[in-house]
């Protein structure tokens, strides 16, 4: 587990590294408050690709935002047994 988000952050220092701070510092903070990492994948990995459009959409080449926005849906993708875990209410034990 992890393999692919790690590689991802790979992909994404290497385009661009402040994007790939502002994705670690999303995790850092969802996991943080959750203690949910594959939360805060998503969140990191979301919180990339929404720096790569806002804040360095000019920096960044038009194919390189759209590789992470790829690079997004198939994290979501890959978590989305999470994500339905995540949206069941917890059963109380007995």
């Amino acid at each position: 587990g992890g393999k692919g988000v790690a590689t991802s952050l790979g992909v994404i220092v290497a385009l661009d590294p402040a994007l790939g701070v502002i994705g670690l510092l999303a995790f850092a903070v969802v996991v943080a408050l959750s203690r949910i990492s594959a939360l805060g994948s998503l969140a990191g990995t979301g919180a990339a690709v929404a720096g790569a459009w806002l804040w360095r959409g000019e920096a960044l080449a038009l194919p390189s935002r759209i590789a992470l926005l790829c690079i997004c849906g198939l994290i979501v993708w890959r978590h989305r047994s999470n994500l339905q875990a995540m949206r069941q209410p917890e059963e109380p034990d007995e």
